[in-house]
């Protein structure tokens, strides 16, 4: 590290497979320092892909909420359309809890459909999508599902992503539903007079 007496040495690597121990030296030595330009950019690579991931969770979870809301929305403009049909069912004897479970099972079909085809979609599609971005950037494989094994767990991103669907669809249709149990039977007979 003295400005007189430093000194530079050239360290050559056989084949690529070494990459491994050249990280592994660099993170050991202590009185030396490694410079590579490839170590450099795959670092600044990975370091912005981490950020991406992060700037994508965050858009994710926005997204979730917004779909939660469009879903509720939707499934309480559904109930309102029905509401003097529903009224005559109660008039009928049936419960507003059933009631309810016809717009709930109705939500949650629509997103089993959607998450089905958007599995579908995906599996179509990775491939030219990969191969379309590796044309022009030459990133080999950028994007990856992990159907089958995730975590070590077979399955396990399909179920996770079914089960969260389907408890989204059922809150989201379940709580706006709910609402309309202050409503008494007479004015929702009276409705969309």
């Amino acid at each position: 590290n003295e400005a007189i007496s430093s000194y530079t040495c050239h360290l050559f690597l056989k084949d690529y497979r070494q990459i491994d121990k050249l990280k592994a030296l660099k993170n050991e030595l202590i009185d030396y320092a490694i410079t590579s330009n490839a170590l450099t950019v795959e670092e600044t690579l990975f370091t912005l892909v981490d950020a991406a991931s992060v700037g994508m969770e965050v858009f994710l979870a926005i997204a979730l909420v917004g779909v939660a809301m469009i879903i509720g929305i939707i499934s309480f403009a559904s109930y309102n359309e029905d509401i003097k049909e529903s009224a005559i069912l109660l008039c009928l004897g049936a419960k507003r809890d059933d009631i309810a479970l016809i717009y709930v099972t109705e939500s949650l079909l629509i997103g089993l459909i959607s998450v089905l085809l958007s599995f579908l979609l995906a599996v179509l599609l990775l491939n030219p999508i990969n191969a379309l971005i590796e044309h022009f950037t030459s990133l080999i494989h950028i994007i990856d599902i992990p159907f089958k094994s995730f975590r070590g767990h077979l399955f396990l991103f399909p179920f996770l992503i079914i089960v969260s669907t389907l408890a989204i669809c059922a809150v989201s249709t379940y709580i706006p539903v709910s609402f309309s149990k202050k409503l008494s039977l007479k004015e929702e007979l009276k409705a969309n007079d």
